[in-house]
């Protein structure tokens, strides 16, 4: 058995994936497969986030980071360009200060950039500089 076929099989056994060329297999996988169509989660149009914004309480928000962090540099420009500092309360988590301990007691972790919107963490600049466009703005 050529090498590249048996490093396959191992990875499917690893996996859990069943063999490609067994008439079994195909049978698993045909039942495995949901009958109905999953759809994709309901994205809020521009206009209901719109809505939503304006007639909801500005949510409570805090921005926890370091000064060292890449990815929290680009959060804090996306908060500029936004013109929206005067919102958010900015942490720094720098090693040793107060605010690393919070985070990691509140989360679990000591991951930045972590964005506390009405108590609840978001993490990744990207969704978080996602979030702030849709409802910020």
């Amino acid at each position: 058995m050529p090498i590249r076929k048996k490093i396959g099989q191992i990875f499917r056994r690893i996996s859990g994936m069943p063999s490609v060329d067994t008439p079994s297999s195909r049978e698993t996988i045909e039942r495995q497969t949901p009958t109905t169509p999953i759809s994709p989660p309901s994205i809020p149009s521009q206009k209901e986030t719109e809505t939503r914004s304006e007639t909801g309480p500005t949510p409570e928000l805090v921005l926890y980071g370091r000064s060292s962090c890449p990815y929290c540099l680009r959060v804090d420009r996306a908060i500029e360009e936004l013109g929206i500092e005067d919102r958010i309360t900015r942490r720094n988590t720098g090693f040793g200060t107060e605010w690393r301990a919070d985070l990691r007691n509140r989360t679990g972790s000591t991951q930045v950039p972590c964005l506390f919107i009405d108590g609840e963490p978001m993490f990744e600049s990207l969704d978080i500089i996602a979030w702030m466009k849709a409802n910020l703005t």
